[in-house]
């Protein structure tokens, strides 16, 4: 009755079989889909045949059936027989092999998707897939580096960098679809009973990303890493993943403490925090998601040194992630200019 994230999901399998699988919403509880994220059954880089049978599928918000391998772009022939290859979505990079020696590869014409060349593997090396490294140091903003950048930060810094004429430091902390209690320490988690949420009544988002999902683990393993530098401001732009009836009801005192904790650990008890609050969702206004708006703005009223951003009237309602990003990165920097 309710898939998580992919449904089925297949990964390096061979001659698969499906029968009497069927994807339903509970009708009895109310509910209209059977499925919070894309597709019913999720199959790539698999070998032989597939069979499904016998199987339905109602209420998914994309395809039932998807079927395909994982495409990467040549970046440089090395010599006649190797050729350095890149992931093209940062997703795809937990991938820890691409294909297995006598896998056949197609090579196809960027632009006009022609096939022009066959080859077999011999072998495949994963090469290191982090693009800034701590010995690194402050990494120059190009073309290549700032592709990487959280799209948001870079069009801020670019805003302050144009008004003030001076170097503006961004540094990436953040992973997408992420609830907030992984930010949140263990010990502020532990001491509020309230924040201990049934796992049904948590967001599908804790279920479909594990890796990263899990109490306290970004606060420990990403977060943690910058205590106890100093910083200008902290943009926080997260909350669809807790837009659950039960999550929201308790969001705005989680964001809070999260607030109240960061700010112990960077030893900075005014460091201002912009909270951009999360856009309008045609597909996803229900009681959750206003209730996490409702929150982040009560937030910015209760505590000192915290600012709301709006942003549903100027992003698109139609996708979680709105594509128009620069007038709302420009009220985000007319903000922290303005303090």
């Amino acid at each position: 009755h309710s898939c998580g994230g992919l449904g089925c999901l297949a990964q390096f399998c061979e001659e698969l079989t499906y029968r009497r699988v069927h994807f339903l919403p509970n009708i009895e509880a109310g509910r209209k889909v059977a499925n919070g994220r894309d597709y019913g059954m999720h199959i790539t880089c698999c070998k032989g045949t597939v069979t499904i049978t016998e199987c339905s599928f109602v209420g998914l918000m994309d395809d039932p059936i998807n079927v395909h391998s994982c495409c990467v772009t040549g970046v440089e022939w090395l010599d006649a027989r190797t050729v350095r290859c890149r992931y093209m979505h940062h997703q795809a990079c937990a991938f820890k092999y691409w294909a297995d020696e006598g896998d056949e590869i197609t090579f196809i014409e960027r632009g006009k998707m022609n096939q022009f060349a066959y080859a077999t593997a011999a072998s495949y090396v994963l090469e290191d897939n982090e693009h800034f490294k701590p010995q690194d140091g402050w990494v120059k903003c190009t073309p290549e580096s700032a592709a990487h950048w959280s799209a948001i930060g870079y069009l801020v810094g670019q805003q302050i960098h144009k008004e003030k004429g001076v170097a503006v430091g961004l540094v990436s902390c953040y992973q997408g679809a992420s609830e907030i209690q992984s930010w949140l320490p263990k010990d502020v988690l532990a001491n509020n009973p309230k924040y201990n949420i049934p796992l049904e009544k948590r967001h599908w988002d804790h279920n479909s990303f594990p890796v990263w999902n899990k109490d306290a683990v970004l606060y420990e393993f990403a977060f943690k890493s910058l205590a106890p530098f100093s910083f200008s401001n902290v943009l926080w732009y997260q909350g669809e993943s807790n837009a659950t009836e039960a999550e929201s009801a308790v969001y705005s005192d989680m964001l809070t403490d999260m607030i109240k904790s960061w700010r112990a650990d960077l030893k900075d008890p005014t460091l201002p925090f912009t909270v951009i609050q999360i856009a309008d969702s045609d597909k996803r206004m229900c009681k959750g998601w206003i209730n996490i708006q409702k929150a982040q703005s009560i937030v910015a009223q209760t505590n000192d040194n915290v600012t709301l951003i709006q942003s549903k009237d100027v992003c698109e309602t139609d996708d979680i992630h709105p594509k128009s990003k620069t007038i709302l990165s420009k009220r985000i920097a007319d903000s922290i200019l303005a303090k």
